[in-house]
């Protein structure tokens, strides 16, 4: 009989620490575009965010062990992780309030990084959109790199947009195109917007082996066959369907929360079935929940049955033969 172990199901070869630098440099890069098409508001977002996440590990360390954390550099990517998901025009308090959630809260009392079972980043970005749902959906309006930066300080004067995501709500097709969707020019996230700088980011993780491909495509290809089974427009299934995937967080959790090796299976196919779940619930939240986005909700959720899952299926993919532990 073939045992499962709960979190972390990090490989031989790989170690936490290395995928938390890889992960944190992805995430810089994504501040990097985000600088260029709203200034340094953003990059400061981000940089609070990992800031205050790895402080507050340093504290709750303290409190409960009396000894400094082993690995610091997961809390400041789990940190920057939720600030790559506020809006460019947050508050600056926001990420603080999300960091130290996410860490203090969600990973090192449930014990740290790996061993907690939900993705703390996933959990840092539901709080804030349970308890400050209008700042985290209160986009800017997307403008042209290198131009009309957004106020370090006050952004009362800032001109609002409207995220695809937030249309697509109403059964509303995006004024933007898919081509604008994808190059960063619609209104959105910190990191969420730039698709094609995700998709690079993705490519680098997967060679670096800190993300499985398994999770990514099987939870994007649930989005997309979700959205074109059923679609919210009136455009078709396809176009339906590929909003489906380009709108919200989508690309971007799909990267850096669900492709996670550290909370996901350590079985091929049970990260199949688990990316298709992960995109059910994200689509019936979409759907029907009263967020524009469910994507950080949906990864918690299956976060939880994880070790049920790894232990059930595992016992009867066996049986069929089907069963690979990597891809």
């Amino acid at each position: 009989m073939t045992r499962t172990k709960t979190a972390p199901f990090v490989r031989q070869g790989v170690s936490s620490m290395a995928i938390s630098m890889d992960v944190l440099l992805a995430g810089l890069v994504l501040l990097a575009m985000s600088y260029l098409y709203y200034g340094w508001r953003p990059v400061l977002l981000g940089l609070i965010g990992g800031v205050s996440s790895l402080g507050a590990q340093i504290l709750v360390s303290l409190l409960l062990s009396h000894h400094l954390p082993a690995r610091p550099v997961s809390a400041a990517a789990y940190g920057l992780t939720v600030a790559l998901l506020l809006p460019p025009s947050a508050p600056y308090w926001m990420p603080v309030a999300g960091g130290v959630f996410a860490t203090a809260v969600a990973c090192v009392p449930l014990g740290g990084e790996g061993h907690s079972p939900f993705h703390p980043a996933a959990a840092g970005a539901s709080f804030l959109t349970i308890c400050f749902a209008e700042q985290m959906f209160a986009y800017p309006a997307p403008r042209a790199p290198m131009t009309n930066f957004l106020p370090l300080g006050d952004t009362a004067s800032v001109i609002a947009g409207t995220s695809p995501a937030s249309v697509m709500k109403n059964g509303v097709s995006p004024l933007t195109t898919l081509t604008e969707a994808v190059t960063g020019q619609a209104a959105g996230a910190i990191g969420a917007v730039f698709i094609l700088i995700i998709a690079a980011c993705a490519v680098y993780l997967i060679a670096r082996r800190a993300v499985y491909l398994s999770s990514i495509l099987s939870f994007l290809a649930g989005i997309y066959l979700i959205g074109y089974l059923w679609p919210r427009l009136s455009t078709g299934p396809i176009t339906s369907g590929l909003w489906e995937l380009l709108s919200g967080s989508v690309v971007f959790a799909a990267v850096f929360l669900v492709g996670d090796r550290r909370y996901a299976s350590k079985h091929f196919w049970v990260r199949i079935v688990l990316g298709l779940l992960t995109a059910a619930v994200c689509m019936a939240m979409r759907y029907y929940g009263v967020y524009e986005q469910g994507a950080f909700f949906a990864v918690l959720l299956v976060n939880a049955v994880v070790p049920l899952f790894d232990r059930r299926l595992t016992h009867l993919f066996e049986k069929g033969g089907a069963l690979h532990a990597e891809e």
